[in-house]
């Protein structure tokens, strides 16, 4: 039902004359929004694996997977919605029983003091296996240097062989999901390299084969004794993120932009259900810097709860609390399933 077009903000006991105009959001799955088709596909694909993986009967080693992308670009927020659709699907159902759940994971290489902080993780993978749930884990800033070495050494045996090592004691992982990401393995020089020589519009399948060219050079010159090209050799997928640019979407760049910014807003705010223009203009124009999803969350987890039912500009933490001004302007936000292709075919 469309909401009256004069209604009071509860916070000013004001009277409030306000236009409303209807926005769908379509989220391919979760809260998860791209018209980037053929990057979804690459996503579904991974999504899929994932299934595949968790279907088998306890299998012998992790699903490694790296995302390419450089800090504060949504991996965290891809994976929690790749669970959450799982979750949605019933996990007992798809595995037949083999796992009732997942559990999100998260460890931070550039936070251990020492390498051997690496089976703390182990362990807890051992665990969440022996209460039927699937670990899913994120090791972040995979790249970090620890005491002047990387870990990519330490990962080897429980990648590839699901086993790990205390002293000359083997222990075995058990199944879990791995993804990784570093800053470096994202490649962010190359990929601006690649974008700023691209006039019009690239497709993300000829981005991604360039892309991941240049990233086979990065692996190669990397130092034997780091085992960058063992590691690279034991990932079962690689999706590189594309950066939200008119060069893979075109006219239709401003919309995803306004799409995440809507998602954000309501993943800390489900109530947010009418969406001020000027506050998504302002937050989609953070949204253009480099990196900046994180920083955008940021703003937004710090704004005041929405006022019956609107957030606007002056939710957000640098309003003045103490002006009356409020956005004539708003979007009544409406989520509706995909049909079909969504956006763009680049």
């Amino acid at each position: 039902m469309a909401p009256p077009t004069t209604t009071t903000d509860l916070s000013r006991d004001v009277p409030l004359a306000r236009n409303y105009q209807d926005r769908n959001i379509s989220p391919r799955f979760g809260d998860f929004v791209t018209r980037n088709d053929q990057y979804y596909k690459h996503v579904a694909r991974i999504r899929q694996n994932i299934k595949t993986y968790i279907r088998k009967h306890r299998p012998k080693r992790p699903l490694n997977i790296l995302l390419a992308a450089p800090p504060g670009a949504g991996k965290s927020f891809l994976i929690k919605q790749i669970i959450k659709a799982l979750q949605k699907e019933q996990i007992k159902t798809i595995t037949g029983g083999s796992f009732t759940d997942a559990s999100f994971e998260e460890i931070y290489i550039s936070a251990l003091d020492s390498s051997d902080e690496l089976f703390a993780m182990f362990r807890r993978i051992q665990s969440l296996n022996l209460e039927y749930k699937i670990p899913v884990v994120f090791f972040d800033e995979i790249d970090s240097p620890i005491n002047g070495r990387t870990v990519y050494s330490k990962l080897l045996a429980p990648m590839w062989d699901g086993q790990f090592y205390i002293g000359k004691e083997k222990f075995l992982l058990g199944p879990a999901v791995f993804f990784f990401a570093g800053s470096g393995l994202s490649c962010e020089a190359e990929s601006e390299r690649i974008l700023s020589g691209v006039s019009d519009t690239i497709r993300y399948d000829d981005y991604c084969q360039k892309w991941k060219e240049d990233f086979k050079n990065y692996v190669a010159a990397a130092r034997p004794d780091e085992k960058l090209p063992d590691f690279v050799d034991r990932l079962d997928s690689i999706l590189r993120i594309p950066p939200i640019s008119k060069k893979f979407l075109g006219d239709e760049t401003q919309a995803e932009l306004e799409d995440v910014v809507c998602m954000l807003i309501r993943k800390h705010f489900e109530d947010a259900n009418y969406i001020g223009k000027t506050v998504l203009d302002q937050l989609s124009k953070q949204l253009t810097e480099p990196n900046s999803i994180r920083e955008v969350e940021k703003l937004i987890f710090s704004s005041a709860p929405p006022s019956d039912n609107h957030f606007d500009i002056y939710r957000l933490p640098s309003a003045d609390p103490d002006k009356v001004e409020f956005e004539p302007d708003y979007w009544s936000i409406q989520m509706v399933p995909p049909s079909g292709a969504v956006g763009s075919s680049r």
